[in-house]
Formats: structure tokens, C-alpha cells, sequence
């Protein structure tokens, strides 16, 4: 970096300014964390404070569940990362929304639950409104006993119009309270929505009102309607949904979607499915289990009759969010044996490996929904990631995850599938125990889960983790501020360069401190671009790195000295000359420059 002449004094006010920016460090994936280790310290204001910046909000609330009651709905304007560690549930009291997510901004949940959200009248959405062109993203994560109030348009949960995206995750007992209240639990409506949905459980969910015979109200736990899509439902139990008796707890009205390998069962009131899409809509149901088809309306199943779920309706079977377990006697076992290319996801919502048989062996056949059967006569096991070292780790840099297996009379043997990771792989058991580098390319929080795959006397089991991935730490330099000192209102082309990582930085970088600043686009992780300067003096200039998916933030300051302006003085005329003494003479003088 080219330095500038400067006076000792000015040295000393630079090295204080430089003081003060090392002193006060911005951090470029966190927006912070709620709570310094005590129940009693995660409040709804340290919520907001966390909230505030966007980027990754976790919480230390100390080792037990904590419950945060919101007064208030939470307005996502700028990217924003929530993660609860599977024992934060965020509660609206009865009385308040809990999300508004605006367009362009991404709301990414993992590990909450999000409960008693409540809204009357009004558009929707008792737990979360997305607006068009907004992102949600919501994986192993708990949805209950949230209501959109009547006069509303429905989504007791969550009213969607834009992009919705939900994975392993379990939606019970929410509500779209009213007369023509639709999607007890959700409504994706607006031909830009589109919901992606995979691994997840609804149940109970009702739409309408029942004092008044769900009258109006359809979509008892799914409403997705006038949409664009692409929607896909793949590996989704529905059950024990009521709504309008004319249509279905799954209701598709004018929308492209596809809907495969799920259970559709056990509506107290209405079909289980119903699909109302005209030309120029396109639905398809690829292998699924439909109990009670819609008479008019139908969607078509692979399979038809009672899937046998647990009578005793959510447990906790194991994984994150609580699932609706087979009875041994499912016909929703083994129910495609063709090939593996017939099933899903890998996993089940659990994060139980598919396929395996009915006797929890791992062959080529996969059980409908988001539960796959295991034999009990298996013996259980518990799966525990015990490290995932370091945490949090950067861009590209090799993650150890360390996993124990116990249970049963014998040691566990086999494998252990670790995923969630970019570069994923699998854990040989050796005395119950084992490691293996996992690798990331990308920031953000991310699900590590680790299944591991039985042996001939011990049933699957999971355990998931949550990994914090910062973005490859940068250097940005200020190789030249040319010319230098320059002049008053002459352009200044400042050029930088950005390094590190093991990919080659991208995007932009912002420079500041002249009176006209500029952006420049980097090209090879360089690139210039023309200041301004409008006064006199030592100016400091800052180039900060925006940073990208997989490059964290940096910056460098580089001191410029602008001089003012050449001039030149004329005298005009000194009037008159000769003069006599004692004689007034007037000077006139030309300055320009």
C-alpha cells in the first residue's frame, strides 16, 4: 500500500481514527444473539435488538426450553436467520401475528416453534404473512395453534404470496377461524406464490368454523390456489383435517402442482384431497395414499384405504418435530417396491434412512409420508453428535463430526450417513463410535444430520446439529489512488484488489470518504473506479468488500491528500500609470483557476 507525506500532528489524529474502526469490529454473519444464559434474560426487546441488523439470530437461554411472548408481529425487511436450537418457542399470547416478511427479504427458520399466534380480520397468516416476492424458508421447525381470525382470507399458520419453503417440519392444530376462512394451516395464494413442502407432518388442522359446520372453508390443513408454482408435496402426512365437506384437507384450485409419495387421511370432516385445477393448470398426484378422495374433484392415488396411523395421534418418534408413527399393519409400508428411483428424500422427517422394509432392513422399497416403519423388535438406539469441530467454521475448510451410537445388548455397528454438509460423508462404527470431514460452500446456518443405518439387531436412529458457516475471511487492498496528492474536483481512479479463500472473491466493493464516492464490480477479484474530492486537505479513503455467499467482509483505508486548485493572478490595469503622488490608482486584478 502507497503511502502520502504527511505532518506528524495529522499522523497522530489517522492513528486515532484507525484506533477507534479496530476497536469497534462489525461482524458480517451474525446479527446477534438473544440472551446472555438465563431464561430470564430472552426477552421480547433483546428479540428485536437481535433482530434488527438481520443476518443469524440464535439464542442462550440456558439448557432448558424457553418461551418468548411477543406483543408485537416482527417485520423482516432484510435477510434474516432464526435459529432455536430446537428449544425456542416464539408465542403471540392469543392476540398478535408473530412474522410480516417483506418482499425481497428472506426469513430462514430452523429448530423453533412457533405457537398462539393469532389474527382478526385482515389478510392472514396467524404465525407468518410473506408478502410476493418475499422467501421463507422453514426446516425442522414447529407450527401450533396459530389462528387467522374471521374476516380474514385464511393461512392459519402461515398466508403466503411468495416463495415458501418447508422441510421436516410438523403444523398442528392451527386454525382459519371463520366463514370462508381457508388453509388451516396454510394458504399460498397469487400467481407469482409457490410452496415447496417435503418430510413434514399436518395434523388437526381446521378450516372454518365449526359452530357453523366449516361452512365456506376448505383446504383444512393446505389451500393453495391461483398460482404459477412450480408447488411440489412430496413425502407429507396429512391427517385428522376438517373443512367444507365439499372439498379437501389438501385443496388445489388453479395452481400447477405436483403431489407425491404422501398419506392423505382421516379428515373428521371433508375429503382428504380435492383438486378444482382448469386448463391452463397443471396437477399431478404421482403415488400417493388418498383415503377418501374428492367425489367431484378428485386427485387420484396409487394407493386407497385407512393408512393406520397411530391411534395416538403426535409423538415423539425420534428426530426434531414430533411425526405420526405407521402401525406395523400400514398399508403405507413398503407400498412402492419397485426401486429406490420410486422414493423421495433419503431421509424421513425423523432422519430415519429410506427405504427399509418392514422389518427395518435397508432394501428397494419406501414407505408413504413422512414416516418410514422400523420394526420395534429392533433393539433402539440413541445417535448423538457429539462434535463438529470447529464450529463455526469457514467456506471450504474440512468439518470433523464425531458421532456415538449406544443402545441395546450389543455395540452398534455400521454406518453413520452425516448430511446437511455440501461434501457429506459416512462414518464406519468402531466400538460404537467414529468421524468424518464434512465441508461446506456456501455461509449460513446449516442442519448437520446424522442417520445412523442399523445393523441386523439394532433399529436406525438421528441426532441433528446446528453448524454455523462464516464466509472465507478476505483481505482488500488499496493498491493505488491515482494521481496522488490530486486536486480539487479531479477524478481520483482508486484501484483494489480482493484475496482469500479458495475460490476467488466476487461482488462488490464501496468506496467512501470522497465527496462523490463510487462502486466497483470486481472482475478476477479487481477493479477500479473514479472518486471526487470538493475541498482542500487529507482525505481518508475506505474500501470495504461487500462480501458474497461464500467471502466474508473486509475493508482497507488508504489516506489521499488533495490540494486545491492551481490559479493564476493577472493584474489587469493600475490606473493611471503614470500616476503623481498622492494620485489614487486603481488596481484591477484577474484570478482563475
Amino acid at each position: 500500500m502507497k503511502t502520502s507525506k504527511i505532518s506528524f500532528g495529522t499522523i497522530i489524529v489517522l492513528l486515532s481514527i484507525i484506533f477507534v474502526q479496530f476497536a469497534h469490529p462489525s461482524t458480517a454473519y451474525a446479527a446477534g444473539t438473544v440472551g446472555t444464559g438465563t431464561p430470564e434474560s430472552c426477552t421480547e426487546a433483546a428479540l428485536d435488538t437481535a433482530l434488527s441488523g438481520g443476518g443469524t439470530v440464535n439464542f442462550d437461554c440456558g439448557p432448558d426450553p424457553v418461551t418468548i411472548t411477543v406483543t408485537g408481529a416482527k417485520e423482516i425487511s432484510i435477510d434474516t436467520q432464526i435459529d432455536g436450537g430446537g428449544k425456542i418457542t416464539i408465542s403471540g399470547g392469543n392476540a398478535v401475528r408473530l412474522f410480516l416478511v417483506d418482499a425481497s427479504a428472506t426469513l430462514d427458520i430452523s429448530g423453533l416453534t412457533l405457537s398462539d399466534g393469532s389474527l382478526s380480520g385482515g389478510t392472514g397468516g396467524g404465525a407468518i404473512y410473506s408478502y410476493s416476492g418475499a422467501t421463507v424458508k422453514i426446516t425442522d421447525s414447529t407450527f401450533s395453534n396459530n389462528s387467522s381470525g374471521d374476516g380474514s382470507a385464511g393461512g392459519g399458520a402461515i398466508y403466503n404470496e411468495g416463495a415458501l419453503s418447508i422441510k421436516r417440519s410438523t403444523f398442528s392444530q392451527n386454525r382459519a377461524a371463520g366463514d370462508a376462512t381457508d388453509g388451516g394451516a396454510i394458504l399460498s395464494s397469487g400467481a407469482s406464490s409457490r410452496v415447496d413442502i417435503e418430510n413434514s407432518t399436518f395434523y388437526g388442522n381446521i378450516a372454518g368454523d365449526s359452530s357453523n359446520s366449516y361452512l365456506n372453508s376448505v383446504g383444512g390443513a393446505i389451500n393453495i390456489r391461483e398460482s404459477n408454482g412450480p408447488n411440489t408435496i412430496t413425502d407429507v402426512t396429512i391427517s385428522n383435517s376438517a373443512n367444507d365437506a365439499s372439498y379437501g384437507a389438501l385443496d388445489i384450485v388453479n395452481a400447477n402442482a405436483d403431489l407425491s409419495l404422501s398419506v392423505l387421511a382421516n379428515s373428521t370432516s371433508g375429503f382428504d384431497c380435492s383438486n378444482r385445477s382448469t386448463d391452463p393448470f397443471v396437477f399431478t398426484s404421482t403415488n400417493n395414499l388418498i383415503e377418501t378422495d374428492s367425489s367431484t374433484d378428485p386427485c387420484t392415488a396409487a394407493v386407497t384405504g385407512d393408512p393406520s396411523l397411530d391411534p395416538l395421534g403426535l409423538q415423539d418418534n425420534g428426530g426434531p418435530t414430533q411425526t405420526l408413527a405407521l402401525s406395523p399393519d400400514s398399508i403405507a409400508i413398503d407400498a412402492l417396491a419397485d426401486s429406490l428411483l420410486t422414493c423421495g428424500a433419503a431421509t424421513d422427517q425423523r432422519g430415519v434412512v429410506r427405504p427399509l422394509d418392514g422389518n427395518g432392513n435397508d432394501i428397494a422399497s419406501c414407505d408413504l409420508g413422512a414416516y418410514e416403519y422400523e420394526n420395534p423388535g429392533l433393539e433402539p438406539t440413541t445417535t448423538t453428535i457429539t462434535m463438529d469441530d470447529p464450529d463455526p467454521s469457514v467456506v471450504g475448510q474440512a468439518v470433523t463430526v464425531m458421532v456415538t451410537v449406544s443402545g441395546g445388548t450389543t455395540t452398534p455397528t455400521g454406518t453413520v450417513s452425516i448430511t446437511g454438509a455440501d461434501t457429506n460423508c459416512t462414518i464406519t462404527l468402531s466400538s460404537g463410535t467414529g468421524s468424518c470431514d464434512a465441508n461446506f460452500a456456501s455461509a449460513g446456518v446449516k442442519t448437520l444430520t446424522a442417520t445412523y443405518n442399523g445393523d441386523s439387531t439394532h433399529a436406525t436412529s438421528s441426532d441433528v446439529e446446528y453448524h454455523t458457516v462464516n464466509g472465507a475471511s478476505t483481505t482488500t487492498t488499496i493498491d493505488s489512488d491515482d494521481p496522488d496528492p490530486s486536486v480539487v474536483g479531479q477524478a481520483v481512479t482508486v484501484m483494489v484488489t480482493v484475496s482469500g479463500g479458495t475460490t476467488t472473491p466476487t461482488g462488490t466493493v464501496s468506496i467512501t470518504g470522497a465527496d462523490t464516492n463510487c462502486t466497483i464490480t470486481l472482475s478476477s477479484g479487481t477493479g477500479s473506479c473514479d472518486a471526487n474530492f470538493a475541498s482542500a486537505g487529507v482525505k481518508t479513503l475506505t474500501a470495504t468488500y461487500n462480501g458474497d455467499s461464500t467471502h466474508a467482509t473486509s475493508s482497507d483505508v488508504e489516506y489521499h491528500t488533495v490540494n486545491g486548485a492551481s490559479t493564476t493572478t493577472t493584474i489587469d490595469s493600475d490606473d493611471p500609470d503614470p500616476s503623481v503622488v498622492g494620485q489614487a490608482v486603481t488596481v484591477m486584478v484577474t484570478v482563475s483557476g
